[in-house]
Parts: C-alpha cells; sequence; structure tokens
C-alpha cells in the first residue's frame, strides 16, 4: 500500500465522518456517486 493511498484513505475516512452511512474503507472504495466497490463481496478479501 504506497503512502498516497493511504492518505487518500485517511481524507475519505475525515470525508466520511459523522456520516449516516457506516463505511468500511478497508472493505470498499467509493467509486463516484454512492458506488461502491467490496473487496469481500468479489472474493479479494477474507471476512
Amino acid at each position: 500500500m504506497t503512502d498516497s493511498f493511504k492518505a487518500s484513505l485517511v481524507h475519505l475516512r475525515e470525508v466520511y465522518k459523522g456520516a449516516l452511512l457506516d463505511i468500511n474503507l478497508l472493505d470498499h472504495i467509493i467509486i463516484g456517486n454512492n458506488q461502491h466497490f467490496s473487496f469481500f463481496s468479489h472474493g479479494l478479501i477474507p471476512k
């Protein structure tokens, strides 16, 4: 994991802090408008 990617995750966590949705940033990538890619649902990580 690159430093810039980690920085992006930290930024997203700040952006979504206090949001109504509980977003697990280690499991999801936010893509566009309320869409997400789940590593778990695509079988890429165990849960």
